[in-house]
């Protein structure tokens, strides 16, 4: 079975070589209206070819190739066909000759024979002597944001308005035409300074959604916007997009089957203005239950580990590690104070944010620092630290359970703050009474 089937196949191979190919040409219809295309079909059967050179006619437009392959076997011969197709004419009327063609198919140089072609005023454009004049108005532009637009919304659910120093967590959308071929060329900016954006998420969604009884396709980010007043504002932000749209001059195919219409590069600025968003309140903190070593941190923190020493000496400073968890704003979360500040000394350290989502809402700040006894004997020592809670609209202040750790060597010296400067008292104007 498997011989025969090969004898069939060196039959229908040998059938192919055996015949000679041939190459036909056609142009329909020899005259268009400016601005539009007759279709040039150049069809080669029994071999294979590239696409024509095609020629330099000063005026003359050719759009294409679109390629058609056909093969068949028919009485033990197999025969493959391939049709180049072409959309030609041009802007500008007059009567053009498209030259004839040469073709390589395999190996063998064939030519088509040349046409005629007329191209005659189309009704879309100003007649003779009205060329110099204002043409008609344009149909009006469709409504902003047909190209595309942004719209941001909260995500914090159940809440309406954020907090002075809060990230809170937003979905920002990307709307494009769907169909439309389009590729975002930028990043997302903000455009005012009322909000700055954070944590955008490095790898958007893709997919479409309707809205406005249209169908669009749709670029998702997740990212955080924090504002450093209170007020309302509109959240301004753009991105720069290049969509491919039709060409309004390119040449159109009268009989619209063959060809899809050319296309044109454009780059559109989609914003969050044009796409009917909301604007957000910003509360300010309040001032009341403000505790003092409150630094500005919005979110909800919680201790998750501290790694102590052993062995303590006064007046040696150690390394502690402290590790916080949560999410919000990390960057304004203080250091953990010890307490009782009259027992330690604490230094300046360096910290790492390792984030726990893609957006980096949530995760664990590392704080590294030295701290220093100033008293020997059995001490306590906590940490603390404080931070607001928007969902619960209260500060917190969380404190580690007290331990009594042993310190040896002398007390030092208790450090004597450095004494405000005194002014002389300010000379009455002459003019004025003096004091009593």
């Amino acid at each position: 079975m498997v011989n025969r089937a090969r004898v069939i196949l060196l039959i229908a191979l040998s059938g192919l070589a055996a015949r000679a190919a041939e190459v036909t040409a056609s142009l329909s219809p020899e005259s268009v209206p400016a601005g539009e295309g007759a279709t040039l079909a150049i069809r080669i059967e029994g071999g294979r070819a590239q696409p024509p050179q095609l020629p330099a006619v000063p005026d003359l437009i050719f759009n294409g190739p679109q390629t058609s392959h056909v093969r068949s076997l028919f009485n033990g011969t197999l025969s493959q066909n391939v049709t180049y197709t072409y959309a030609v004419g041009s802007m500008k009327p007059g009567d053009y000759t498209i030259p004839a063609l040469t073709l390589q198919v395999d190996g063998v140089a064939f030519q088509t024979r040349a046409f005629k072609l007329r191209v005659t005023p189309s009704a879309k454009q100003l007649p003779q002597g009205f060329q110099g004049q204002t043409p008609p108005a344009a149909e009006a532009a469709p409504a902003g944001g047909s190209e595309g637009f942004l719209t941001v919304e909260l995500v914090i659910g159940g809440r309406e308005q954020v907090w002075v120093g809060e990230i809170a967590p937003v979905r920002i959308k990307a709307w494009l035409p769907e169909n439309v071929p389009a590729r975002l060329t930028s990043n997302l900016q903000p455009e005012s300074t009322a909000f700055t954006l954070h944590n955008l998420s490095p790898n958007p969604q893709q997919g479409a959604e309707m809205r406005g009884g249209r169908r669009w396709s749709v670029v998702t980010w997740f990212a955080g916007l924090s504002a450093a007043k209170a007020g309302t504002y509109l959240p301004d932000l753009t991105v720069k997009a290049a969509l491919s749209l039709p060409d309004p001059n390119a040449l159109t195919n009268r009989r619209g089957m063959f060809f899809a219409p050319p296309t044109i590069q454009k780059e559109v600025v989609l914003s969050s203005k044009q796409g009917e968003g909301k604007s957000i309140s910003v509360r300010p903190l309040p001032r009341e239950g403000r505790p003092e070593n409150f630094s500005g941190a919005v979110g909800k923190f919680a201790l998750q580990g501290a790694n102590l020493p052993q062995q303590w000496q006064t007046g040696e400073p150690q390394q502690l590690s402290i590790v916080v968890a949560g999410e919000g704003n990390f960057t304004l979360l203080a250091q953990p104070e010890l307490h009782p500040a009259e027992v330690w000394k604490s230094y300046e350290g360096k910290h790492e944010f390792a984030a726990m989502d893609n957006a980096s809402f949530s995760g664990r700040q590392t704080w590294q620092f030295s701290v220093m006894p100033r008293k020997a004997g059995a001490q306590p020592l906590s940490l603390a630290f404080s931070y607001f809670d928007p969902a619960a609209a209260r500060y917190e202040t969380v404190t580690s359970p007290r331990q009594t750790v042993q310190v040896s060597g002398a007390d030092l010296p208790a450090e004597v703050a450095p004494a405000a400067s005194v002014s002389a008292p300010k000379k009455p104007d002459a003019d004025l009474l003096a004091p009593l």
